[in-house]
Order: C-alpha cells, then sequence, then structure tokens
C-alpha cells in the first residue's frame, strides 16, 4: 500500500518527509497528555489523531507531490492550495454526526488559520471524500480512536454554556500545541530538545524558602519589617486552603510581590499544581518583578518573561537561534510565568492557533492577578466570569493582588463569578493603619483655581496633581504672579 503523507521534506534541518500516520499518532499522544491533565484526555486524543485525516485524500497528496517536484520549503506550493482542513471536519463529524463530531470538525476546521464563527463553519463543511476512511481505516488511525461514549462524556460533563467555551478553548489549545511540538519534533529535534525547564515548582519553592530565611533574619526589627514578615507568614499559612480564588491586600511597601510568590508556589507544590503564572498590568515593572524572582528562586531559566517587549520564536527569521526562553513564549512551558494582563486574556480569549497554544498551561496553574484594580470596568463582569469558570471547572487558583482591590466578591457585588473570595491577610486594615504615610482632607466646597494657586503660595513646598493640561495651563495662569515655580510634565 502506498505511503501516506503529513508534510513533505527540504526543511532546514531534516528533510525527511513525515507519514501521515506517524505524525497523527505523535500528536495523539502529546495532546492526550496534556489533556490528561484536565480532564479530558479521551476529547484531546480524538480531535488530535483526526486533525489531519483531510491529508487522505488524493488531492492533498497530489498537492504535496507537486510541492517537492517545486522544490517548495515544507508544504507550500506557489501555484495552488488544497484545503484540508475542512475535509478534515467532514470526516470528523461522520464519525458520530449526534454528539462529538460537530466540535471535533469546529476545533479541525481551525487548527491552521483559527476556530472559525460555528454559523460560518456550518456553511462551509465541504462534501466527504469517500477514500479518507477506507484509508485510516487501512492505517489503523480509525481502530486507535478512544471510545465515542468516552470522548461525549467528557464533552457532557459541561453544565453550562459557559463551561462549554472553555471546554473548546481547552481542547483546541492541546491539539495547536501538540500538533505544533510534533511538527517541530520531526523537522527540527535539536531545537525541540530546548524546550521545558529543568526546575519544578517544588525545586523552586526550596530555593525561595532558603532565600527568605536569610532575608527575614538579615533584616532589622522595625515596624515596616515586622509587617512584612507577617505578611509573608499568612501567605504560607493560607496556601494550603484548597484551591480557588484568594485575594491579598497589602498596603504600599508590605512585600507584597514576593509573598505573593510565596502563596503560589506553596499552593502549587500543596495541591500538586503545574505553574505560577503572574500577570501585571504594566510592561514597565515586568522586567523589575522578573529580576526580583529570578534573585529570589537563584535562576535566571525557572522565570519566563512573556510581553510585548520580548521577541518570540521566528521574529527574527527562520533563521534565528532559538533559545528556551523564545521557545517557551509560545506554549508557555515554564514553572514561572510573568506576563500582562493583556497578554493573558488576549490568549485565554482568542481563537487564533499561535496564541491559543498557551491555554491549557492556564488550567492548574495558579494565577496572580497583580494590581486588580486596573482591569477595566467596562469589561470587568465578563473578565470575572472567565476567572470564576476557570477557577470551578479547571483547577485554576486565582489570587488578586492590590493596596486597592475592586469590588469583585458577592460580598461586594451580589451575583458577581467570585464567590467565596478568601483574604489571604485577614488582618489587612491594621496593616494599612501601621503603614499611613499622609492624611487627606476633603474640603467642603470645590476650589478655585485662585483658591489652588492661594493655597500654594502659603506653602514652602507642594504638589498639585491635575486631569488635564487645560487644567494644568489654568492653574499656571492663577500663579503668573509666583516665583521660584517648577513645573513637571
Amino acid at each position: 500500500m502506498a505511503d501516506f503523507w503529513a508534510h513533505t521534506g527540504f526543511d532546514a534541518c531534516n528533510d525527511e518527509w513525515q507519514t501521515l500516520p506517524d505524525h497523527l499518532a505523535g500528536t495523539a499522544m502529546r495532546a492526550r497528555a496534556f489533556g490528561q491533565r484536565i480532564g479530558i484526555p479521551n476529547l484531546a486524543e480524538a480531535v488530535a489523531l483526526l486533525h489531519d485525516c483531510g491529508k487522505y485524500s488524493e488531492a492533498f497528496q497530489a498537492y504535496l507531490r507537486e510541492a517537492a517536484a517545486l522544490g517548495t520549503r515544507g508544504v507550500r506550493c506557489p501555484h495552488r492550495h488544497v484545503d484540508h482542513k475542512y475535509t478534515g471536519a467532514s470526516e470528523a463529524e461522520a464519525w458520530d454526526p449526534s454528539t462529538t463530531g460537530p466540535l471535533l470538525g469546529l476545533l479541525i476546521a481551525g487548527h491552521h488559520g483559527g476556530m472559525p464563527d460555528r454559523s460560518d463553519f456550518a456553511t462551509r463543511v465541504s462534501m466527504r471524500d469517500c477514500d479518507v476512511f477506507s484509508r485510516m481505516r487501512a492505517d489503523g488511525i480509525l481502530e486507535s480512536l478512544p471510545p465515542v461514549e468516552a470522548v461525549a462524556a467528557e464533552i457532557a460533563s459541561c453544565r453550562n454554556q459557559e463551561s462549554a467555551e472553555m471546554l473548546l478553548r481547552m481542547a483546541f489549545s492541546c491539539l495547536t500545541d501538540a500538533d505544533s511540538l510534533d511538527t517541530e519534533q520531526h523537522f527540527n529535534p535539536d531545537r525541540s530538545a530546548l524546550r521545558g525547564s529543568e526546575l519544578s515548582v517544588l525545586e523552586l519553592l526550596d530555593r525561595l524558602r532558603k532565600t527568605q530565611v536569610s532575608l527575614l533574619a538579615s533584616c532589622d526589627q522595625t515596624p515596616v519589617n515586622k509587617l512584612r514578615a507577617e505578611v509573608y507568614h499568612s501567605c504560607v499559612d493560607k496556601a494550603a486552603l484548597p484551591p480557588g480564588c484568594f485575594r491579598l491586600t497589602v498596603p504600599t511597601g508590605g512585600g507584597k510581590t514576593l509573598s505573593s510568590l510565596a502563596f503560589a508556589l506553596e499552593h502549587a507544590v500543596a495541591h500538586g499544581l503545574d505553574r505560577v503564572i503572574y500577570a501585571i498590568p504594566y510592561t514597565s515593572i515586568i522586567d523589575q518583578t522578573v529580576e526580583v524572582f529570578q534573585s529570589a528562586l537563584e535562576s535566571r531559566d525557572a522565570v519566563l518573561a512573556h510581553h510585548a517587549g520580548v521577541l518570540e520564536s521566528g521574529d527574527e527569521g527562520e533563521d534565528a537561534a532559538p533559545d528556551w526562553h523564545r521557545l517557551s513564549t509560545q506554549n508557555w512551558d515554564a514553572p514561572v510565568v510573568v506576563t500582562t494582563n493583556v497578554q493573558f486574556f488576549e490568549s485565554l480569549l482568542s481563537c487564533r492557533p499561535g496564541r491559543s497554544r498557551k491555554v491549557h498551561r492556564i488550567a492548574r496553574s495558579v494565577v496572580v492577578l497583580d494590581e486588580v484594580q486596573t482591569l477595566p470596568p467596562r469589561l470587568l463582569d465578563p473578565l470575572l466570569d472567565v476567572i470564576g469558570c476557570l477557577a470551578r471547572n479547571w483547577g485554576t487558583t486565582f489570587v488578586l493582588c492590590s493596596a486597592t482591590q475592586p469590588a469583585v466578591s458577592d460580598a461586594d457585588k451580589p451575583g458577581v463569578a467570585l464567590s467565596g473570595l478568601r483574604e489571604i491577610v485577614s488582618a489587612f486594615p491594621e496593616h494599612f493603619e501601621q503603614m499611613r504615610r499622609v492624611e487627606y482632607r476633603v474640603p467642603e466646597e470645590t476650589w478655585s483655581w485662585e483658591r489652588v494657586a492661594q493655597e500654594m503660595r502659603e506653602h514652602k513646598q507642594c504638589l498639585v496633581v491635575v486631569n488635564t493640561r487645560r487644567n494644568a495651563m489654568e492653574l499656571l495662569d492663577a500663579l503668573d504672579d509666583s516665583e521660584d515655580l517648577l513645573i513637571a510634565r
């Protein structure tokens, strides 16, 4: 029987063709391992075994031979394109038309280029190629599929539409990551070998404990240092609590950064979670946070920084030398990830394969949302829905960090997603009193700019913060007779 191929050769590192059964089996093995961690092993394996079944069509095999004859790299052929995604989606629907097939078809249709809208998908599913199933059976692919009942049971575990949508994203992530990793392993095993970290969260926790013991022992027993030690010990003590949603409220200067990392690592080890993801609203403080973590964990290779200022693999051209950091930005295969809120939520809610690869690694992780009050108010409710869904159904623990917590618990605002939000540091009101450094006085009436100028003239030094440039110019006009005026822009 003739061989069926998944990829042509002509790669810079490996010009060997990859057979279709080898690619499907390799992708399925990886996808099942990813799915096993998050409770969908059969769904992940099934979609992986079927994702490229459209390549069993004679039209696609002819396309590969034409690409090889032209000497084009990989499977690119400049003269024509043969779609295998929707052919594969049709075959997946035919495997089980009633329950699992439509969902598998949607995932397969999107594994290159992005998941389509459901309505658009229904109009684009092509006619079946009757030879595909017979060729898959001859290669043993159909016999390797998990039982339909097992796949259907994992899908049926979703209790509502919200859960079903997240299941779709998790399965899509398992597929796209496994597909990319297997293709990379075939064509570029040297680059594939650079992936992953040799350090586990347990090893990092041991390092952090030693660092913190040394740090606490060397600090003077000032009121601020005593408060920081209290915050740290509260984080360590509360880490044994069951996974879910937590709130860490610490005044500025209270040691929130390392204490939150301590809670995250302690919690991950206590409950067998895989990694810590630290999301920050501003790129300006990411590098600083990464440096603090690297110093505390005594390793540069344990902490992955991923934001717009970090080049992902391939951004410097196909021949750029890859390294662990650039490869890990693709799928967050690292014990500690520091990223932005934008990168975190846009990846989580994206339909694009490249962004979606990392989503399955968010499940069974500890996610620390630093400065959580900066989440956009107009998007807060849907973001809380997503956070709550991940916490309830996918084993993700969230820690909301801030000195100025937004109203996101059921006690603050009935009906929001984060019911049962637990305080890590229950004594935070006392801590704010201890760290009080300014006194606020609100005038009974609104001041004019002339009144502000008058108050300024009565002090040797003062700082006035205004909202707009126009306000600044109006205040400047009111101060036109003042000397030694310093204006900061």
